[in-house]
């Protein structure tokens, strides 16, 4: 067989940085990107069968079964979008004539007013019918309401006599309308939709010159719904890992392609 020219061959090419991402959502519309990957990770994988036979129990041959590939992306940036797809939802604007409503959560309120008229301003207006509990951060004690305290809209008046201006009260958790400022995601069941994904590494020469860009093109895909959000105490990095598993578009003959590009 003759030889054919691999241009390839005297071009010296070193991937030493991180891919950015772009996905497409299909099915909704929405766009998805991050240039703040800290790694990226494309595996293909292939289960081979190997005959046997003869005395000596030698491979006649292999047979290739499953191929599989997976993307898998690690991003130090929490895109607040990529983890509501994959809890099954889109992060949603408040209207107004939604019936969304946000949660206060417990905190402290100084007691302000005047001797006799005692009063402190809750920061959100409590949902109809919620009871707020309010507790006296000297005794401890939980207030009694109508007897020690009352609430008309945000405005908290206190009748309590052990309670003083300049004192502290911790009001624990109610339901408040959540106002157009706010967003939502709805939490559901389900497969994340499929999406065209796309990455893009530099290529770079031995002079650490970016020389060329890479793009993996993958017009059918699936995003794991698979997730885990975590905190801790100190401070520190967390990386959102996710993975995409690469599918087949019937209406193509090929998984996927990989474009050249010059650099700009």
């Amino acid at each position: 067989m003759a030889k054919v020219e691999n241009e390839q061959i005297v071009k010296d090419y070193e991937e030493l940085s991180v891919a950015n991402f772009y996905a497409f959502d299909k099915v909704n519309g929405l766009e998805y990107y991050s240039g703040t990957l800290e790694s990226h990770e494309l595996a293909k994988t292939m289960e081979q069968e190997e005959i046997k036979g003869g005395q000596d129990n030698a491979t006649i041959c292999t047979i290739d079964k499953k191929t599989e590939i997976k993307l898998t992306i690690g991003d130090v940036v929490a895109r607040q979008d990529i983890q509501a797809l994959k809890l099954g939802g889109k992060i949603t604007k408040v209207e107004a004539s939604d019936n969304v409503y946000a949660f206060h959560m417990p905190k402290n309120y100084e007691v302000g007013g005047t001797e006799g008229a005692l009063t402190f301003t809750l920061s959100q207006l409590p949902k109809d019918g919620e009871e707020v509990a309010i507790y006296n951060n000297k005794t401890k004690k939980k207030l009694t309401p109508d007897t020690d305290y009352s609430i008309e809209g945000k405005e908290v008046s206190i009748k309590a006599s052990d309670i003083i201006k300049g004192d502290t009260v911790f009001v624990t958790g109610f339901y408040y309308k959540a106002p157009e400022t706010d967003s939502y995601v709805e939490i559901k069941e389900g497969s994340v939709p499929e999406m065209l994904t796309v990455i893009e590494v530099p290529l770079y020469g031995t002079d650490t010159q970016i020389k060329a860009y890479k793009q993996y093109i993958f017009p059918r895909t699936r995003m794991s719904s698979s997730v885990t959000l975590k905190g801790q105490t100190e401070k520190t990095k967390n990386t959102d890992t996710t993975e995409i598993t690469i599918l087949k578009d019937s209406s193509l003959n090929y998984l996927g392609r990989i474009i050249y590009r010059a650099a700009e």
